[in-house]
């Protein structure tokens, strides 16, 4: 009962409700309230609101604690008219409806108290509110951590910072010594397959390999892997002693593996792993060890000889019949040899003429290939397709004589020649479309040989006639054109003038925006002025508190030195009477300003309860008049009929 203010009249009941809705609905309140109170609207507890107040003040107060941008007027005050508070209701339902509320609320169950359909509302407002709480705490825990930790630092931050400078150069130190280094190289230019390709990348960088890929049991014969690599010197010469190095690691590990070939089966892995070694073997002798300075090594040498021998040697035999040729040798003279090299570059002029010219013809019979491989191409897929069409015509020919019978003979014979009467007209066509274009080459050309040819006098005439009638009109439909535009652009400003004169209807609706602005100029106004009012009176009281301390400070003070002496109490005692009258001329001016504000209000009140009355005659008169006119209409129906 406390919590409806002690009356189930605010809950807008009838007499007639049963015991049962009432505790239902209080029920409903109860929760609602507990909720707006769990997340912070404490106005609820107050038990002498009305519950429409609650229930408004929730909401807005919701609508605004979660965050949301909506646009619309959410501000709510215990002195709001009754007007206000419903339009402050039709501003929550379409702030609800722009947030996607999941549960609809309209304007009169808010007024109505329908607390069946404001719980869920304020149950998902609630969830809203809490949530953005939450999030803003977060985000102002991370705000001031950030702020934190850019001017102050923890003992463990600096402990870590320090323990990181010293262990930083150390850990740089340790992977710079144990970066993987390439010590061969291979000199063969063969694919490998994927699994030999990881195998000889790994031989390169010193790393270790099985030499058995299915048996896991010879991992014991690593050994064989890094004594090669590690008996590998710098040239391919002395790759070969690598090589037998890695032999002989290799053999030493079968001897220590040889326990695994003594089963069944023994042999076919001994066998593998021979096998492996010879093949890994064979890959380190393939290799030459990089050298650690950047000089050219004598095995890379010998392979770059022996790659360009052919070269060479060719390029000797030309040389050898050039000289055979021209007849001159190193030891021809001065002259002899200027006019060689003189004869020499103008054979080769003439040899890059030729290759030009040579290339020019290749690449236009490359491109004359293209174009007939490409024809050759279309004239195949369209061969192709008129067979496979044969086909299937013959396919449905030898299905129509399969189904041929006695009844549908003359039947399958009429299709027969529609067939061949269609087969017929298409070639017709196609002969008619190849005629037509020979005519049409036919008549161009014509056309040119007439365009090359000189007109006869009187047509030349004729010709410039038609020309200078053909000018004088576009003259003139340029001119009209131009009058034209000027007649569209006075009619577009007359239309614009017309627009810009507005209609009843749009008068009707500026009155209306008007009227709202004002209304919400004039509550924005009233609103305002009970700042202003509230402040300054509550500047009045800090002035007056002020005052009173003051005046009980210097009582205080002086109280202790005014009563050692009988002049000083005198004193004393004077100077509270003066102190007290003051506080009485201040309160009687107080008082009197009251009174006059308490007048302008009653007259106020008077004036406004009189404006209402006026108003109240007013609706009054609008009302008798127009049932006046209505039966003013039915008398003249009655008498028209």
């Amino acid at each position: 009962t406390t919590m409806f203010g002690g009356a189930d009249t605010d809950l807008h009941l009838s007499k007639d409700s049963s015991k049962e809705t009432i505790s239902e609905l209080r029920g409903a309140h109860d929760e609602i309230c507990e909720m707006l109170v769990a997340a912070g609207y404490f106005r609820a507890r107050i038990p002498a609101l009305p519950p429409f107040d609650k229930m408004l003040g929730g909401l807005a107060w919701c609508l605004m604690a979660s965050n949301v941008d909506v646009d619309v007027d959410l501000h709510f005050d215990e002195e709001m008219t009754l007007g206000h508070k419903i339009k402050l209701g039709e501003n929550i339902v379409a702030a609800l409806s722009k947030v996607r509320c999941p549960s609809p609320l309209q304007t009169h169950q808010i007024r109505g108290l329908d607390f069946k359909s404001m719980f869920p509302v304020f149950q998902w407002l609630v969830k809203q509110v809490i949530s953005t709480r939450e999030e803003r705490g977060a985000q102002i825990r991370r705000f001031s951590e950030l702020q934190f930790n850019r001017h102050h630092v923890t003992p463990e931050d600096a402990e870590f910072k320090q323990r990181k400078q010293t262990s930083v150069p150390f850990l740089n130190e340790v992977l710079a010594h144990y970066k993987p280094a390439r010590h061969f190289r291979r000199s063969d230019e063969r694919t490998l397959d994927e699994v030999a390709h990881v195998q000889c990348v790994l031989l390169e960088y010193g790393r270790d390999v099985k030499t058995s890929r299915g048996d896991d049991k010879a991992s014991g014969k690593k050994g064989s892997g890094a004594s090669s690599m590690k008996g590998g010197p710098g040239d391919s010469g002395s790759a070969v002693g690598g090589s037998a190095g890695g032999s002989s690691g290799s053999t030493g590990g079968d001897g220590d593996g040889g326990g695994d070939t003594s089963g069944p089966g023994g042999s076919g892995r001994g066998a593998a792993a021979e096998e492996e070694e010879r093949r890994i073997k064979a890959m380190m002798a393939s290799m030459s060890s990089v050298q650690s300075d950047k000089g050219v090594s004598g095995s890379k040498l010998g392979n770059l000889v022996g790659m360009q021998a052919d070269e060479i040697r060719k390029a000797a035999a030309e040389y050898e019949e050039h000289v055979r040729m021209t007849g001159t040798t190193e030891t021809s003279g001065p002259g002899e040899a200027r006019g060689a090299l003189e004869a020499h570059k103008r054979e080769m002029a003439a040899l890059q003429r030729q290759v030009k010219i040579l290339k020019t013809k290749y690449l236009q019979a490359k491109a004359a290939k293209g174009e007939t491989a490409e024809q050759a191409a279309t004239l195949t897929a369209a061969l192709q397709k008129k067979l496979a069409q044969s086909e299937r015509i013959q396919a449905e020919i030898e299905k129509l004589k399969a189904m041929e019978t006695p009844e549908n003979a003359k039947d399958l014979e009429k299709l027969m020649k529609l067939v061949t009467l269609n087969d017929n007209l298409k070639q017709q066509e196609e002969q008619f479309k190849q005629n037509c274009k020979r005519q049409m080459v036919d008549l161009q050309g014509k056309i040119a040989e007439l365009e090359a040819a000189p007109l006869p006098e009187d047509e030349m005439q004729r010709l410039l006639r038609v020309e200078e009638l053909y000018a004088s009109e576009t003259v003139k439909l340029q001119k009209l054109r131009q009058l034209l535009a000027k007649k569209t652009q006075e009619a577009q400003r007359i239309k614009r003038k017309i627009d810009e004169i507005p209609t009843s209807t749009e008068l009707v609706q500026y009155e209306r925006r008007f009227v709202e602005l004002y209304e919400q100029v004039a509550a924005k106004l009233e609103e305002t002025r009970r700042y202003y009012a509230k402040y300054n009176s509550l500047t009045d009281t800090k002035k007056y508190l002020v005052k009173e301390i003051s005046v009980l400070n210097s009582i205080f003070e002086n109280y202790t030195k005014s009563m050692t002496s009988e002049p000083g109490r005198e004193r004393f005692v004077d100077s509270i009477e003066n102190i007290k009258k003051g506080v009485t001329d201040s309160l009687a001016k107080l008082e009197s300003k009251l009174g006059d504000e308490k007048n302008t209000r009653d007259e106020l009140n008077d004036s406004h309860n009189k404006l209402m009355e006026k108003q109240r005659l007013y609706f009054k008169a609008v009302k008798e008049f127009q049932e006046e006119c209505t039966k003013n209409e039915k008398l003249t129906s009655m008498l028209a009929a």
